[in-house]
């Protein structure tokens, strides 16, 4: 497995919802688009570093959006199981 410019990339649903992780970076999808839609707060990366892991970070975007949307009831069924509320 090749990991992105940012590192390993996983996605896991928990009862509160989705979560993100990047590398050393964690949060939601939404955290993250947010976060590459400027230079600044990127937890390791400045400037050109920022630009060039911006593309396959907006890959990494679409994909987990993609899958989310392919899994409407995983979060809804982990809370049921966990008896937590979702």
């Amino acid at each position: 497995m090749q990991d992105i410019p940012s590192g390993r990339v996983i996605l896991y649903p928990t009862p509160g919802g989705w979560v993100l992780v990047v590398g050393c970076w964690k949060g939601t999808v939404k955290k993250l688009k947010t976060m590459i839609a400027t230079d600044q707060g990127w937890p390791e990366a400045t400037g050109e570093m920022c630009a060039l892991r911006r593309p396959s970070l907006k890959a990494v975007i679409a994909l987990c959006q993609d899958h989310i949307k392919r899994h409407p009831q995983v979060i809804a069924d982990l809370a049921a199981r966990w008896a937590v509320e979702a």
